[in-house]
């Protein structure tokens, strides 16, 4: 239908986008899986660069890194699977 307006086209989901909300929440987690590592690698890099530690700083922030994007990868797992009438 050309220039038409199809029927149910528009209509707002039953469940109140309740689905499209799991997305976006679960969608997070790969790039918080890939930038907690990677930020912790810059900055303990850029420090050990500062002290002259060698790499045990760096090796140390980038387990803090993985680490924190594990709790927040936990806290919008719990978030996602909550109902949003809580």
């Amino acid at each position: 239908m050309i220039g038409g307006r199809v029927p149910g086209m528009f209509k707002s989901p039953k469940d109140g986008g309740r689905d499209l909300r799991k997305i976006g929440l679960l969608g997070a987690i790969p790039m918080l899986i890939g930038l907690g590592p990677l930020i912790g690698y810059l900055i303990g890099d850029w420090i050990d660069y500062k002290l002259g530690t060698g790499p045990y700083l760096m090796i140390l922030f980038i387990a803090l890194g993985f680490g924190a994007a594990v709790k927040e990868t936990i806290k919008i797992i719990k978030q996602a699977n909550r109902d949003p009438e809580e």
